[in-house]
């Protein structure tokens, strides 16, 4: 994509240029009055009037990303308003629009780059009727760092961090460390503290690490839940557990092997993720399809409609139970869309290494470089990766996994190839409309035949299709 000019939050740009129509049809649409501004952190709005009459609407995505999502109306009418919902604060979008004409024929407009503000002021968190986590009312999809003192923030929140969950360094203040990412555009979670839940940068709250493997009941950690819900009704809870609860893992020693424990856990927070770790903990790359699997059980048999999360191995190294390599970039871009693609409604990095010394995070280049990327398309898709699920059949190989949803009028394919084998696979959503599937941030497109695409994937591969609204 390309910047055509730039719109603060307060202003608004005038665009008087032609248009370009695709596929070779002739441009049709005037885009006269073409204007877009930001109405909040989390939305803004396009308008424009054509000659004739026509639906309209807008493709949108991150500077330097791509024009990947979309929002439409059905509404046919000279003077278009489209309102763009479920933007990132803090962040530089270019806009797209498109008419589709009555009498025939689409035309797309010039682009439009606009800059939506931070969140300035304390914030309110909660979990929508969707099981989605709300930031300010709005669908938030959290991409997370773990225990990071404050000289490692800035590092992060420019690799796409916007919420660190743990205090890396005890002597920060909490006061001190809310204020700190505050300034970053990012937030905070941390042990209770009522002094600091009414500042700019709290997010919200979580209990202690792992309390199945550290033989903490979940009616010890039920009791620290209510207490945090009557002193403060307007933050979420975040609570992490170990992987015993995946089928394939031993089962948890403090209940006497009862995997129905979860449940019990679950119940007592309102976001539960969990860490697997197959490569930095196991030394078994052999098993990274584990990381799918076990969010897809955590999703359905435990964690009762709440939001769930992971955590993503992203270290240099192995851990300090086995010897071996961390991961690659290719395998951390893997597993943070096996996790997406099984019900994750967050997810969250974790970068610390004892080898040759502790560091917090210790994090080849290639990594970084794919944290970056692919939490930028995480923060660009977050209306898609929020949005309503609808159905898709995978064919060809159980080894490609995917999940469809639908919004703006587009429909979305997310798969990933969890195997370390090249596959195949053909994918089935309900009544498509266009005739071929761009494949995001790859520059080129799959045909549609029969309601089904097709398509190859390299070893741990992972594919965004999306299938543009009917007409455009």
């Amino acid at each position: 994509m390309t910047a055509r000019r730039l719109l603060s939050a307060s202003a608004i740009a005038v665009l008087l240029a032609g248009t370009g129509a695709p596929s070779g049809q002739p441009a049709q649409g005037s885009f006269t009055r073409l204007r877009a501004h930001a109405l909040s952190p989390f939305a803004a709005v396009v308008t424009w009037t054509d000659t004739t009459p026509g639906r309209a609407a807008v493709s949108y995505g991150l500077e330097h990303e791509s024009e990947a999502v979309w929002a439409s109306t059905a509404k046919v009418a000279a003077e278009h308003t489209i309102r763009i919902d479920g933007l990132a604060p803090g962040s530089t979008y270019e806009l797209r629009p498109h008419v589709r004409l009555v009498r025939g024929g689409a035309a797309s407009g010039p682009t439009l780059t606009v800059e939506t503000p931070r969140v300035r002021g304390p914030v309110t968190t909660a979990v929508g009727r969707d099981g989605s986590i709300l930031l300010d009312g709005v669908p938030f999809f959290p991409i997370m760092q773990w225990l990071q003192c404050p000289s490692s923030f800035a590092t992060n929140v420019a690799l796409g961090v916007d919420v660190f969950l743990g205090k890396g360094c005890s002597d920060n203040p909490d006061a001190t460390e809310v204020a700190q990412l505050a300034s970053l555009g990012a937030f905070s979670v941390l042990p209770f503290d009522a002094a600091v839940q009414d500042k700019p940068g709290l997010f919200g709250w979580h209990f202690d690490d792992e309390p199945d493997g550290n033989g903490e009941p979940p009616t010890a950690v039920a009791q620290q839940f209510r207490r945090n819900r009557t002193e403060d009704p307007r933050h979420v809870n975040f609570l992490t557990v170990e992987s015993n609860f995946y089928s394939r893992m031993s089962p948890p020693a403090i209940s006497g092997g009862d995997r129905s424990v979860y449940r019990g856990y679950a119940s007592t927070t309102d976001v539960l993720g969990f860490d697997l770790y197959p490569i930095y903990g196991w030394c078994r790359p052999d098993w990274i399809s584990w990381v799918g699997a076990a969010q897809r059980q955590l999703v359905d048999d435990y964690a009762g409609g709440r939001p769930t999360y992971q955590w993503i191995e992203a270290t240099a190294t192995s851990g300090r139970f086995c010897k071996g390599p961390g991961p690659t970039a290719t395998e951390v871009r893997a597993e943070v869309w096996m996790a997406v693609v099984n019900g994750a409604k967050a997810i969250g990095y974790f970068t610390h290494s004892w080898t040759p010394d502790y560091s917090q995070f210790r994090v080849t280049r290639s990594v970084q470089a794919e944290m970056q990327r692919t939490d930028g398309q995480l923060r660009e898709l977050t209306p898609v990766l929020l949005g309503r699920e609808t159905r898709v059949r995978v064919a060809g190989t159980a080894a490609v996994e995917a999940t469809a949803r639908s919004y703006g009028g587009a429909t979305y394919v997310l798969a990933v190839n969890t195997s370390r084998s090249p596959q195949r696979a053909t994918f089935t959503v309900a009544a498509p409309a266009a005739r071929s599937a761009g494949v995001i941030d790859e520059g080129r497109s799959v045909r549609i035949s029969h309601g089904s695409l097709s398509d190859a994937f390299a070893p741990l591969q992972v594919h965004l299709y999306e299938l543009a609204p009917r007409g455009f």
